[in-house]
């Protein structure tokens, strides 16, 4: 990883580590659902380094952890987060989702930075390793195949997500709805990964956690519950 790239994810982990250490002083038990006992200052220090190192395992493959441009091409992109956090916004008026799925403020400012860190090394960066690491393989890779293979990496989080048990708490329609909302979030998260860079994706996530999580989080429980 070239300086000035190194430079940049120094940077972000190390104000994810910040955010990290000064909730777990402050609000430790936010991080038991996602957690449970682990510590989080460690966890984060040991997924940094992974990072780290699964970027420069990708980076042959054209991904990067940072791009320099003059433009700013990627913000058409991440503004669809917006778009998709206001279709979410009307799914949850219609059924009103499980009251306790967001961090309320101020915790959740601190709190979703770094579970969204969290979330694009485990379900983007490892899964993304292993499995263009196995088929390299068994095939010749090419960019169809790195396609197909992010195509299966972004059901990761649904199936995760939706393993928690959180389907058995609305209709049957509305959880289809959110399995499909994760996984097209998913899918233009690791677009932007592979035709730009790792910082765009992640950006991406917290924007959507902006709107999603902590505004309209703090909002729907005056006006759903």
């Amino acid at each position: 990883m070239p300086d000035s790239e190194l430079s940049v994810y120094f940077v972000v982990s190390a104000t994810v580590l910040v955010l990290t250490g000064v909730l777990y002083y402050l609000k430790p038990k936010v991080f038991i659902f996602f957690l449970n006992d682990l510590n989080p200052l460690l966890v984060v220090s040991v997924l940094a380094v992974a990072g780290y190192l699964l970027l420069g395992a990708l980076r042959p493959y054209g991904f990067m952890f940072y791009r320099d441009r003059d433009n700013a091409e990627p913000i058409k992109f991440i503004l669809m987060a917006v778009v998709l956090v206001m279709m979410m916004i009307m799914v949850d008026v219609t059924v009103h989702l499980p009251e306790d799925i967001n961090i309320g403020p101020p915790y959740s400012l601190m709190y979703y930075p770094v579970f969204g860190y969290v979330v694009e090394v485990l379900f983007h960066l490892a899964p993304a390793s292993i499995l263009i690491f196995s088929l390299k393989n068994i095939t010749s890779l090419n960019n169809n195949i790195i396609g197909v293979a992010l195509l299966m990496v972004a059901l990761t989080e649904p199936v995760f997500q939706l393993g928690l048990g959180f389907s058995s708490q609305v209709p049957g329609w509305a959880a289809v709805y959110v399995g499909v909302h994760i996984f097209l979030i998913n899918v233009m998260q690791l677009y932007l990964f592979a035709r730009f860079d790792f910082v765009s994706m992640y950006v991406f996530r917290l924007v959507y956690y902006l709107f999603w999580h902590i505004i309209w989080g703090y909002l729907r429980l005056g006006l759903l519950f």
